[in-house]
Protein backbone atom coordinates (compact mmCIF):
# COMPACT_ATOMS: atom_id res chain seq x y z
CA UNK A 1 0.00 0.00 0.00
CA UNK A 2 2.91 2.36 0.74
CA UNK A 3 4.16 2.02 -2.83
CA UNK A 4 0.75 3.01 -4.15
CA UNK A 5 0.76 6.16 -2.00
CA UNK A 6 4.24 7.12 -3.19
CA UNK A 7 3.19 6.57 -6.78
CA UNK A 8 0.11 8.72 -6.27
CA UNK A 9 2.14 11.51 -4.60
CA UNK A 10 4.73 11.39 -7.40
CA UNK A 11 2.00 11.52 -10.04
CA UNK A 12 0.29 14.50 -8.33
CA UNK A 13 3.61 16.31 -7.96
CA UNK A 14 4.24 15.78 -11.65
CA UNK A 15 0.88 17.29 -12.52
CA UNK A 16 1.63 20.33 -10.35
CA UNK A 17 5.00 20.80 -12.05
CA UNK A 18 3.37 20.59 -15.49
CA UNK A 19 0.65 23.05 -14.49
CA UNK A 20 3.13 25.53 -13.04
CA UNK A 21 5.55 25.27 -15.96
CA UNK A 22 3.28 27.55 -18.01
CA UNK A 23 3.06 30.22 -15.30
CA UNK A 24 4.90 33.44 -15.92
CA UNK A 25 5.09 32.97 -19.65
CA UNK A 26 3.81 35.83 -21.77
CA UNK A 27 0.48 35.04 -23.40
CA UNK A 28 -0.35 36.45 -26.85
CA UNK A 29 -3.20 38.57 -25.45
CA UNK A 30 -0.85 40.17 -22.94
CA UNK A 31 1.75 41.28 -25.46
CA UNK A 32 1.95 45.00 -25.94
CA UNK A 33 1.51 46.49 -29.38
CA UNK A 34 4.88 47.02 -30.97
CA UNK A 35 5.64 50.60 -31.96
CA UNK A 36 7.18 51.55 -35.24
CA UNK A 37 10.24 53.80 -35.47
CA UNK A 38 8.40 57.01 -34.59
CA UNK A 39 6.66 55.54 -31.54
CA UNK A 40 3.25 55.17 -33.22
CA UNK A 41 1.19 52.03 -33.34
CA UNK A 42 1.36 50.15 -36.64
CA UNK A 43 -1.16 51.03 -39.35
CA UNK A 44 -2.97 47.70 -38.89
CA UNK A 45 -4.01 48.63 -35.35
CA UNK A 46 -5.23 52.04 -36.52
CA UNK A 47 -7.31 50.41 -39.29
CA UNK A 48 -9.04 48.15 -36.78
CA UNK A 49 -10.40 51.22 -35.00
CA UNK A 50 -12.01 52.44 -38.24
CA UNK A 51 -14.09 49.34 -38.96
CA UNK A 52 -17.67 50.24 -39.88
CA UNK A 53 -19.66 47.57 -38.03
CA UNK A 54 -22.83 48.08 -40.08
CA UNK A 55 -20.93 47.75 -43.34
CA UNK A 56 -19.33 44.53 -42.12
CA UNK A 57 -22.78 43.13 -41.18
CA UNK A 58 -24.10 43.99 -44.64
CA UNK A 59 -21.08 42.35 -46.29
CA UNK A 60 -21.53 39.18 -44.24
CA UNK A 61 -25.25 39.08 -45.04
CA UNK A 62 -24.50 39.37 -48.77
CA UNK A 63 -21.94 36.57 -48.55
CA UNK A 64 -24.37 34.28 -46.73
CA UNK A 65 -27.13 35.07 -49.23
CA UNK A 66 -24.74 33.92 -51.91
CA UNK A 67 -24.09 30.66 -50.05
CA UNK A 68 -27.61 29.33 -50.20
CA UNK A 69 -30.38 28.72 -52.69
CA UNK A 70 -33.82 29.72 -51.42
CA UNK A 71 -35.76 27.22 -53.58
CA UNK A 72 -33.51 24.31 -52.68
CA UNK A 73 -33.65 25.38 -49.02
CA UNK A 74 -37.46 25.33 -49.10
CA UNK A 75 -37.44 21.77 -50.47
CA UNK A 76 -34.91 20.55 -47.90
CA UNK A 77 -36.80 22.31 -45.10
CA UNK A 78 -40.03 20.56 -46.18
CA UNK A 79 -38.35 17.15 -45.91
CA UNK A 80 -36.22 17.58 -42.77
CA UNK A 81 -37.65 20.46 -40.72
CA UNK A 82 -41.34 21.02 -41.36
CA UNK A 83 -42.49 17.94 -39.46
CA UNK A 84 -41.46 19.65 -36.21
CA UNK A 85 -41.13 23.35 -37.03
CA UNK A 86 -44.20 23.46 -39.31
CA UNK A 87 -44.59 24.61 -42.91
CA UNK A 88 -44.51 28.26 -41.86
CA UNK A 89 -41.88 27.81 -39.14
CA UNK A 90 -44.18 28.44 -36.17
CA UNK A 91 -43.13 25.25 -34.33
CA UNK A 92 -46.49 23.63 -35.06
CA UNK A 93 -45.55 20.72 -37.32
CA UNK A 94 -47.39 17.39 -36.95
CA UNK A 95 -44.52 15.79 -34.98
CA UNK A 96 -44.38 18.73 -32.56
CA UNK A 97 -47.46 17.48 -30.68
CA UNK A 98 -45.54 14.38 -29.56
CA UNK A 99 -42.53 16.32 -28.29
CA UNK A 100 -42.22 17.29 -24.61
CA UNK A 101 -40.71 20.64 -25.63
CA UNK A 102 -42.33 22.65 -28.41
CA UNK A 103 -39.89 23.38 -31.28
CA UNK A 104 -38.63 26.95 -31.61
CA UNK A 105 -40.73 29.24 -33.78
CA UNK A 106 -38.55 30.13 -36.73
CA UNK A 107 -41.01 32.84 -37.74
CA UNK A 108 -40.21 34.98 -34.66
CA UNK A 109 -38.26 37.80 -36.32
CA UNK A 110 -37.11 39.39 -33.06
CA UNK A 111 -35.60 36.14 -31.80
CA UNK A 112 -34.17 35.10 -35.15
CA UNK A 113 -32.42 38.46 -35.53
CA UNK A 114 -30.39 37.62 -32.41
CA UNK A 115 -28.89 34.57 -34.14
CA UNK A 116 -26.08 34.63 -36.66
CA UNK A 117 -26.21 32.55 -39.81
CA UNK A 118 -23.23 30.60 -38.52
CA UNK A 119 -25.23 29.79 -35.36
CA UNK A 120 -28.16 28.50 -37.44
CA UNK A 121 -25.75 26.48 -39.58
CA UNK A 122 -24.24 24.91 -36.46
CA UNK A 123 -27.64 24.04 -34.96
CA UNK A 124 -28.78 22.40 -38.18
CA UNK A 125 -25.53 20.53 -38.74
CA UNK A 126 -24.68 19.51 -35.16
CA UNK A 127 -28.06 19.57 -33.40
CA UNK A 128 -29.51 21.50 -30.48
CA UNK A 129 -27.02 20.30 -27.88
CA UNK A 130 -24.16 21.87 -29.86
CA UNK A 131 -25.44 25.31 -28.82
CA UNK A 132 -26.93 24.46 -25.44
CA UNK A 133 -30.45 23.90 -26.75
CA UNK A 134 -32.78 20.92 -26.75
CA UNK A 135 -31.32 17.51 -27.57
CA UNK A 136 -34.59 16.87 -29.43
CA UNK A 137 -33.26 19.03 -32.29
CA UNK A 138 -31.30 16.37 -34.19
CA UNK A 139 -27.98 16.93 -35.95
CA UNK A 140 -28.61 16.82 -39.69
CA UNK A 141 -24.94 16.92 -40.71
CA UNK A 142 -25.00 13.17 -41.42
CA UNK A 143 -27.84 13.53 -43.93
CA UNK A 144 -27.20 17.01 -45.37
CA UNK A 145 -24.02 18.41 -46.85
CA UNK A 146 -22.86 21.95 -46.06
CA UNK A 147 -24.48 23.44 -49.18
CA UNK A 148 -27.85 21.93 -48.31
CA UNK A 149 -27.54 23.34 -44.79
CA UNK A 150 -26.75 26.83 -46.15
CA UNK A 151 -29.82 26.50 -48.37
CA UNK A 152 -31.94 25.79 -45.27
CA UNK A 153 -30.38 28.76 -43.43
CA UNK A 154 -31.41 31.06 -46.29
CA UNK A 155 -34.94 29.63 -46.28
CA UNK A 156 -35.25 29.92 -42.49
CA UNK A 157 -34.26 33.59 -42.79
CA UNK A 158 -37.04 34.00 -45.34
CA UNK A 159 -39.55 32.39 -42.92
CA UNK A 160 -38.62 34.87 -40.24
CA UNK A 161 -38.03 37.74 -42.66
CA UNK A 162 -34.81 38.37 -40.78
CA UNK A 163 -31.24 38.85 -41.86
CA UNK A 164 -28.39 38.45 -39.47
Amino acid sequence: MAIDKRLLVTFCAGLVVIALSGCGQERPAERSVEKNGNGAAPQVAKDVERVDVERVKEDVAKKVEGKGDLGAGKQTYAVFCASCHGNTGKGDGPAAAALPTKPRSLSDTNYMNTLTDQHLFKVIKEGGTSVGKSPLMPPWGGQLDDQQIWNVVVYVRKLSKSSN
